[in-house]
């Protein structure tokens, strides 16, 4: 349903956009109607792809967003367990993997494109470690 509205939407906007230019291009430039009618139409559609490739670009930027959200939920978890282990040498490898854990976070909001190669790490690996780590806290 939203994405038929924002359809709607982007067609009112564009032959809004597209009817203000064709009236411009008639009465303030003293064009022909049918010049004026045709710059109209293509300021209209050119408006209408830029505002779908915008939102397009949107929705691939939320999703990002979502995903580091999740990450950086994840890696403060593995933050909090740090001070439940009592072992000095998994506290090591722990604060090691917690730190590295941050840095991809860094590095993939510095450069979003990077995102792709570090998804799989979000979703499987990253994964793991909470799941490894709650389930070695919960043993001791």
């Amino acid at each position: 349903m939203k994405r038929f509205i924002r359809t709607i939407w982007r067609w009112f906007v564009s032959w809004n956009i597209g009817l203000f230019s064709a009236l411009i291009s008639l009465l303030a430039f003293r064009l022909p109607f049918f010049i004026s009618f045709l710059i109209g139409v293509s300021v209209g559609v050119i408006y209408s792809v830029y505002m779908k490739k915008k939102e397009k670009k949107d929705r691939l930027h939320d999703f990002k967003d979502e995903r580091l959200k999740d990450a950086k939920k994840k890696v403060r978890k593995i933050g909090q367990s740090l001070w439940r282990i009592r072992s000095i040498s998994m506290f090591s490898k722990l604060s090691r993997l917690y730190s590295i854990c941050q840095k991809i976070i860094e590095i993939v909001e510095k450069q979003p494109d990077r995102l792709a190669v570090a998804q799989p790490f979000f979703n499987t690996t990253l994964d793991s470690i909470v799941t490894i780590i709650d389930k070695y806290i919960y043993c001791r």
